[in-house]
């Protein structure tokens, strides 16, 4: 499955209610990480993930404190730092030698789906956003501006992530070279076209 933040939301966004749901994002990282700030994971209480914030090491640890973020209700920062011989992460193994810092917070209908619900709906739209996470509370925002005077006057502290539709990649020509090049392009998340006037090449399967 991709790991574009729609592809994500889309897979959550038709079973949101069908049982309790964690966000988890990266909100630091120093050194050496498979994947930078702003990359984010959903889990479930049945022990469903999608997208990946490392190359597998953190995820089964993150399901953890994934629980532990539900029976408390209320957000959890956690830190894995390879830097420091005595931490956690050297028992996961994670094979980079970097600190990450992770951001989960539990989503439900209560705290608005923490907005993710209206933000699926504006990549879907092909809408540019800023999803401002609190890291204190469940009370995040979805702006389509950010200005600095309007973050000098937040009344919490947010992490700020600047989301994007995916790309659009236009194909000329159906043949078969272009066939591993769409299987690409839909392994990415990208939204693809291909043009070709010819009706034989006009074929979802191929």
């Amino acid at each position: 499955m991709s790991n574009r933040l729609e592809r994500i939301l889309q897979a959550w966004h038709s079973q949101k209610d069908n049982c309790e749901w964690v966000l988890a994002t990266i909100i630091e990282t120093k050194g050496s990480a498979y994947r930078k700030a702003g990359a984010m994971m959903l889990m479930n209480d049945l022990g469903q993930s999608y997208g990946l914030l490392s190359g597998g090491c953190l995820e089964s640890d993150l399901m953890r404190k994934a629980k532990q973020c539900l029976t408390l209700n209320e957000n959890i920062q956690v830190c894995y730092d390879l830097q420091e011989d005595s931490d956690v992460a050297w028992q996961l193994g994670i094979g980079c030698g970097g600190m990450v810092h992770v951001l989960l917070q539990p989503v439900s209908k209560e705290n608005h789906y923490l907005q993710l619900d209206q933000l699926y709906q504006d990549l879907q739209n092909r809408q540019s956003a800023f999803y401002l996470q609190s890291l204190t509370s469940d009370q995040n925002q979805l702006l389509t501006s950010l200005g600095s005077d309007l973050v000098s006057g937040l009344s919490e502290e947010y992490f700020i992530s600047s989301v994007n539709p995916a790309p659009s990649l236009l194909v000329f020509g159906g043949g078969i070279d272009a066939i591993p090049l769409v299987r690409i392009s839909s392994e990415l998340g990208w939204n693809t076209t291909v043009v070709d006037r010819r009706m034989g090449y006009a074929s979802e399967k191929d």
